[in-house]
């Protein structure tokens, strides 16, 4: 038991400092995003690699950052996701940003429990968890070389609002700001 500790809380370090380094790339954003987030920029995507599958493959752990993006649109969520085929586990830290009295706030933090990685290729790995309320989450990650990896969160919940116990389908995907996407491929005028 006590070996289960050390481990559980060994792998909780590198990801707070994970985290401690995605609200450093919220806050120390320069360029402007939509006014509901505060005017910061959701975390920027992890570079392209060129042989990314074989490092994934080789190194046993995977690793994104990034911003949520549902329809096309910033969520104000940035995300790190961390997979470790060894422990057939992933797990994601967010931080959602706000305007709050006109300035902008980190407005909530979290570290999910552990999704149980289901599917581990050298193109792909999927993980779902079920979650405390019923629902259940899933990750899939499409794994490319010289190429941007292509991440989706899939969150399927009994609505609590809307439509009281009606379920409701979230698919966000895992991307730069537009906001950023847009200043770095301008529209041809």
């Amino acid at each position: 038991m006590e070996t289960t500790v050390l481990m559980r809380n060994s792998t909780r370090c590198p990801v707070a400092l994970s985290l401690a380094v995605l609200i450093g790339l919220i806050c120390s954003t320069r360029a402007s995003a939509e006014g509901r987030c505060g005017g910061v920029l959701m975390a920027t995507r992890t570079t392209v690699i060129k042989d990314r599958k074989e490092m994934v493959q080789k190194l046993g752990f995977y690793a994104i950052d990034g911003g949520l993006v549902m329809d096309g649109k910033s969520t104000c969520t940035s995300i790190r996701i961390e997979c470790s085929k060894e422990a057939r586990t992933c797990r994601t830290a967010t931080a959602t940003t706000n305007a709050f009295m006109g300035r902008p706030q980190v407005i909530g933090v979290m570290l999910s429990d552990d999704y149980r990685v289901t599917e581990w290729t050298r193109d792909t790995i999927s993980a779902e968890m079920h979650t405390p309320v019923g629902g259940t989450s899933y990750l899939h990650l499409a794994i490319n070389d010289g190429a941007p990896d292509k991440v989706q969160v899939i969150n399927i919940t009994k609505s609590l609002i809307a439509k009281l116990g009606e379920w409701i389908t979230e698919v966000l995907t895992v991307a730069n700001d537009p906001a950023l996407e847009e200043r770095l491929h301008p529209a041809q005028r």
